[in-house]
């Protein structure tokens, strides 16, 4: 896949859950993310194209913060190495700055150093 992203994501060492807002049924796991970006390992494929209303749970609390809700929309979709993993890219769609902050935070904390 040709790589476009315009921010490095970065790859961390805890995968966050990531949640619809609306009905809390769980998307998939964090698998990378950036302030404009991320990526999911996921059980059931999204269309892409599709726009959702997402809630992720840190697993530590950032400034009083557990959970951030967000905009994002589904870039590209592919399946997995494992058949029945399939991963998606979403671009984030309202990066408000206390989100942005809370990014670059679990970025800093969760980093993959090895990678």
């Amino acid at each position: 896949m040709n790589d476009k992203r315009e921010v490095k994501r970065s790859q961390l060492i805890h995968f966050m859950r990531v949640f619809n807002q609306t009905n809390s049924e769980f998307i998939g796991n964090l698998g990378d993310l950036s302030a404009k970006g991320m990526m999911l390992y996921m059980e059931t494929p999204i269309a892409k194209g599709d726009q959702l209303s997402l809630r992720m749970d840190f697993p530590e609390i950032f400034d009083n913060i557990k959970s951030v809700y967000f905009q994002a929309r589904c870039i590209w979709v592919q399946q997995g190495e494992n058949e029945t993993v399939y991963q998606a890219g979403f671009e984030l769609l309202d990066s408000s700055e206390t989100m942005l902050t809370l990014i670059r935070q679990a970025i800093t904390y969760y980093r993959d150093e090895a990678r």
